[in-house]
């Protein structure tokens, strides 16, 4: 019969699941084998916080890899900053670029950042270009250089007046990754 609902519910340590739930809070410790199994009987599950399951860094890893339709929430530590699924923004004064490759690990469990303020630490373009991958939705401060002129990420304008431009595969660059981007002024470029 196609009108039979089943409902079930999933024991996870000392809590139950239920099999309908989209959402969830492991509030207690847990194994690690004990929540990956139990986590293949909860197919409607999204959003998991497993902040206070008791679970190592790798652990936790190994959950978001296996188990890419759930978006687990999680403690991360970058640049001395406890994040943890609370906060929409982090702001790293003193920012270096073992920050930034901190940041690209660990997309898959920052997800929820709309905000990442580097200060007026210089990348690459192909640093920004790697972390505007992982973060796509998120607005990113930083200092990028193109063609030698140095630039905030979130400028609008970008001034090359006199620059001998040959190749302009940096210009389609700074057109992809400078998001504000409205206006580039080109006079004397060869």
């Amino acid at each position: 019969n196609s009108h039979i609902t089943v409902s079930y519910d999933v024991r996870v340590s000392s809590q139950r699941i239920s099999g309908e739930k989209e959402s969830a809070v492991i509030d207690a410790a847990v194994s690690f084998e004990e929540l990956y199994g139990a986590l293949s009987y909860l197919p409607r599950l999204h959003s998991l916080d497993i902040r206070n399951a008791g679970l190592s860094y790798e652990e936790e890893q190994h959950l978001i890899e296996s188990f890419p339709g759930i978006r687990f929430i999680c403690t991360t530590e970058i640049a001395g900053q406890l994040l943890d699924g609370t906060s929409k923004s982090l702001s790293i004064e003193n920012a270096r670029s073992s920050h930034v490759e901190a940041l690209i690990a660990n997309s898959a469990r920052l997800y929820y950042l709309e905000s990442i303020d580097l200060g007026q630490l210089f990348l690459s373009n192909e640093q920004f270009s790697a972390l505007r991958k992982a973060y796509p939705e998120a607005e990113i401060l930083c200092r990028l250089s193109f063609y030698g002129v140095e630039v905030s990420s979130d400028t609008n304008t970008l001034v090359l007046d006199g620059i001998q431009i040959s190749d302009t595969g940096e210009l389609d660059l700074a057109v992809e990754l400078l998001q504000e981007l409205e206006t580039v002024y080109m006079s004397d470029c060869g």
